[in-house]
């Protein structure tokens, strides 16, 4: 598995989610799991998200850094910057040959 794909499914997700919170949080929640993220820091950024999703805060970039950490912030940029729209989400693991290990 080429690492470089398996870590772009992993952001393409997560950018999905940030991007559009009203309309996929509840599908991702469901469908992904934290262990589905092979790399630790997008995995805790995962984690962020999913408690404030499971708290029924308010769950969009900002309020996701504050739970993870202000340290997370840069990626939560890059993240953002690296998922141009959230409409083909749940091809992102697909194109990259199923990596979300959760998938297929």
């Amino acid at each position: 598995m080429d690492l470089i794909h398996y870590y772009d499914a992993q952001v393409a997700v997560l950018g999905s989610l940030l991007i559009e919170p009203d309309k996929l949080s509840g599908e991702i929640m469901h469908r992904v799991r934290p262990e589905d993220f092979g790399d630790a820091p997008l995995r805790n950024i995962f984690r962020a998200a999913k408690e404030l999703y499971l708290d029924n805060a308010p769950l969009d970039a900002v309020t996701v850094v504050e739970r993870a950490g202000k340290g997370y912030e840069p990626l939560v940029r890059q993240i953002l910057e690296a998922t141009p729209t959230a409409q083909n989400w749940e091809a992102y693991p697909a194109r990259s040959d199923k990596c979300l290990q959760g998938w297929g």
